[in-house]
């Protein structure tokens, strides 16, 4: 995926540890477009992180992607997930749906949005 967005210019900031997400995310929420959100991460859960950064900026747009495990989304969608990605996706997929969570239009197309931290 990193490579993918790179070559189509955007800028990725990968991360592993949703407790230094959530530190680089409130040093630099300013020149931050979205966030997407693995399954799992050591440290913090993405749940934990989602609730964490939507109390820092109840407008940031992120982008959950969900592996082969369950995942509540019901329960995602009540912290304001608007996007979900299934794995494995497409390069073309993941573009599309980063352009959409960019453009804001996930409430108008979706039932219920740039850092990796995955």
């Amino acid at each position: 995926m990193e490579a993918t967005l790179k070559n189509f210019d955007y800028q990725i900031v990968t991360l592993f540890d949703g407790a230094i997400a959530l530190a680089l995310y409130a040093e630099q929420r300013t020149k931050i477009a979205a966030v997407q959100a693995d399954l799992i991460m050591p440290v913090m859960d993405r749940t934990a992180m989602i609730r964490a950064l939507k109390h820092m900026n109840p407008k940031v747009k992120i982008l959950v992607a969900t592996g082969g495990g369950t995942v509540n989304r019901s329960s995602l969608r009540e912290l304001g997930v608007t996007h979900f990605i299934s794995k494995t996706y497409t390069s073309e997929r993941i573009l599309r749906e980063l352009q959409e969570v960019l453009a804001g239009e996930a409430a108008a197309l979706k039932t219920q949005p740039r850092l990796s931290s995955t």
